[in-house]
Protein backbone atom coordinates (compact mmCIF):
# COMPACT_ATOMS: atom_id res chain seq x y z
CA UNK A 1 0.00 0.00 0.00
CA UNK A 2 1.31 3.43 -0.98
CA UNK A 3 1.65 6.00 1.85
CA UNK A 4 -0.59 8.39 -0.11
CA UNK A 5 -3.36 5.76 -0.06
CA UNK A 6 -3.32 5.47 3.74
CA UNK A 7 -6.21 7.00 5.66
CA UNK A 8 -5.68 10.43 7.11
CA UNK A 9 -5.09 10.24 10.88
CA UNK A 10 -5.95 12.98 13.37
CA UNK A 11 -2.25 13.73 13.68
CA UNK A 12 -1.99 14.10 9.89
CA UNK A 13 -5.02 16.41 9.91
CA UNK A 14 -3.47 18.65 12.56
CA UNK A 15 -0.21 18.88 10.60
CA UNK A 16 -1.99 19.79 7.36
CA UNK A 17 -4.27 22.30 9.06
CA UNK A 18 -1.31 23.93 10.79
CA UNK A 19 0.17 24.59 7.34
CA UNK A 20 -3.00 26.45 6.33
CA UNK A 21 -2.81 28.59 9.46
CA UNK A 22 0.94 29.09 9.34
CA UNK A 23 1.99 32.62 8.52
CA UNK A 24 3.04 32.83 4.90
CA UNK A 25 3.23 29.06 4.30
CA UNK A 26 1.63 29.69 0.89
CA UNK A 27 4.46 32.01 -0.25
CA UNK A 28 5.95 30.68 -3.45
CA UNK A 29 2.94 28.46 -4.14
CA UNK A 30 1.58 28.42 -7.65
CA UNK A 31 -1.75 30.15 -8.16
CA UNK A 32 -4.09 27.66 -9.88
CA UNK A 33 -4.20 28.27 -13.61
CA UNK A 34 -7.96 27.77 -13.82
CA UNK A 35 -10.60 27.88 -11.13
CA UNK A 36 -14.35 27.35 -10.94
CA UNK A 37 -15.91 30.65 -9.89
CA UNK A 38 -19.67 30.45 -9.45
CA UNK A 39 -19.99 27.64 -12.00
CA UNK A 40 -17.70 29.18 -14.60
CA UNK A 41 -14.08 28.19 -15.26
CA UNK A 42 -11.89 31.29 -15.23
CA UNK A 43 -8.19 31.81 -15.94
CA UNK A 44 -7.40 32.64 -12.31
CA UNK A 45 -3.64 32.96 -12.66
CA UNK A 46 -4.01 35.28 -15.64
CA UNK A 47 -6.67 37.39 -13.90
CA UNK A 48 -4.54 37.81 -10.77
CA UNK A 49 -1.35 38.68 -12.62
CA UNK A 50 -3.11 41.13 -14.95
CA UNK A 51 -4.66 42.82 -11.92
CA UNK A 52 -1.43 43.16 -9.96
CA UNK A 53 0.43 44.36 -13.06
CA UNK A 54 -2.10 47.14 -13.67
CA UNK A 55 -0.60 50.27 -12.14
CA UNK A 56 -3.89 52.13 -12.09
CA UNK A 57 -6.89 49.79 -11.75
CA UNK A 58 -10.34 51.34 -11.86
CA UNK A 59 -12.65 51.21 -8.86
CA UNK A 60 -14.73 48.64 -10.74
CA UNK A 61 -11.64 46.43 -11.23
CA UNK A 62 -10.74 46.80 -7.55
CA UNK A 63 -14.27 45.91 -6.53
CA UNK A 64 -14.14 42.85 -8.81
CA UNK A 65 -10.80 41.80 -7.34
CA UNK A 66 -12.08 42.04 -3.78
CA UNK A 67 -15.25 40.17 -4.73
CA UNK A 68 -13.16 37.41 -6.31
CA UNK A 69 -10.96 37.28 -3.20
CA UNK A 70 -14.05 36.87 -0.99
CA UNK A 71 -15.33 34.05 -3.21
CA UNK A 72 -11.94 32.32 -3.10
CA UNK A 73 -11.84 32.71 0.69
CA UNK A 74 -15.14 30.82 0.93
CA UNK A 75 -13.60 28.03 -1.16
CA UNK A 76 -10.54 27.98 1.13
CA UNK A 77 -12.83 27.70 4.16
CA UNK A 78 -14.72 24.81 2.53
CA UNK A 79 -11.50 22.98 1.67
CA UNK A 80 -10.20 23.46 5.21
CA UNK A 81 -13.45 21.94 6.47
CA UNK A 82 -12.91 18.98 4.12
CA UNK A 83 -9.44 18.39 5.55
CA UNK A 84 -10.84 18.67 9.09
CA UNK A 85 -13.80 16.36 8.71
CA UNK A 86 -13.89 14.32 5.49
CA UNK A 87 -12.79 10.72 5.22
CA UNK A 88 -9.68 11.25 3.05
CA UNK A 89 -6.46 9.53 2.19
CA UNK A 90 -3.19 11.33 2.84
CA UNK A 91 -2.76 11.88 -0.90
CA UNK A 92 -6.23 13.38 -1.31
CA UNK A 93 -5.73 15.67 1.68
CA UNK A 94 -2.34 16.85 0.37
CA UNK A 95 -3.89 17.68 -3.02
CA UNK A 96 -6.61 19.69 -1.28
CA UNK A 97 -3.95 21.43 0.83
CA UNK A 98 -1.86 22.30 -2.21
CA UNK A 99 -4.90 23.75 -3.99
CA UNK A 100 -5.90 25.64 -0.83
CA UNK A 101 -2.46 27.22 -0.49
CA UNK A 102 -2.52 28.28 -4.15
CA UNK A 103 -5.88 29.97 -3.61
CA UNK A 104 -4.54 31.65 -0.47
CA UNK A 105 -1.73 33.13 -2.53
CA UNK A 106 -4.26 34.41 -5.08
CA UNK A 107 -6.33 35.96 -2.30
CA UNK A 108 -3.29 37.68 -0.86
CA UNK A 109 -2.22 39.03 -4.25
CA UNK A 110 -5.72 40.37 -4.91
CA UNK A 111 -6.19 41.96 -1.49
CA UNK A 112 -2.76 43.33 -0.83
CA UNK A 113 -1.86 44.57 -4.26
CA UNK A 114 0.48 47.50 -4.00
CA UNK A 115 0.93 50.33 -6.40
CA UNK A 116 0.59 54.06 -6.15
CA UNK A 117 -2.72 55.20 -4.76
CA UNK A 118 -4.16 51.73 -4.17
CA UNK A 119 -4.99 52.48 -0.52
CA UNK A 120 -6.66 55.74 -1.50
CA UNK A 121 -8.71 53.98 -4.17
CA UNK A 122 -9.68 51.23 -1.76
CA UNK A 123 -10.83 53.79 0.80
CA UNK A 124 -12.80 55.61 -1.91
CA UNK A 125 -14.41 52.34 -2.95
CA UNK A 126 -15.31 51.44 0.63
CA UNK A 127 -16.77 54.93 1.20
CA UNK A 128 -18.81 54.62 -1.98
CA UNK A 129 -20.18 51.24 -0.87
CA UNK A 130 -21.02 52.64 2.57
CA UNK A 131 -22.77 55.64 0.99
CA UNK A 132 -24.85 53.36 -1.22
CA UNK A 133 -25.82 51.23 1.78
CA UNK A 134 -26.90 54.30 3.72
CA UNK A 135 -29.01 55.48 0.78
CA UNK A 136 -30.64 52.07 0.48
CA UNK A 137 -31.37 52.03 4.20
CA UNK A 138 -32.83 55.53 3.96
CA UNK A 139 -35.04 54.60 1.00
CA UNK A 140 -36.24 51.46 2.78
CA UNK A 141 -37.10 53.49 5.88
CA UNK A 142 -39.37 55.72 3.79
CA UNK A 143 -41.50 52.80 2.60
Amino acid sequence: MNADDASLTESDRRKLLSKIHSALFWVGRQIPEKEDVEGEMVDLRDIVFRYIADENPSLQEMEGAYSLARHLQHKVDDMECQIKHADLTIGEAEKILDHTLGLMRAIDELKKRGGPGSDVKLQALLCKVDDERRWLDFVRSLK
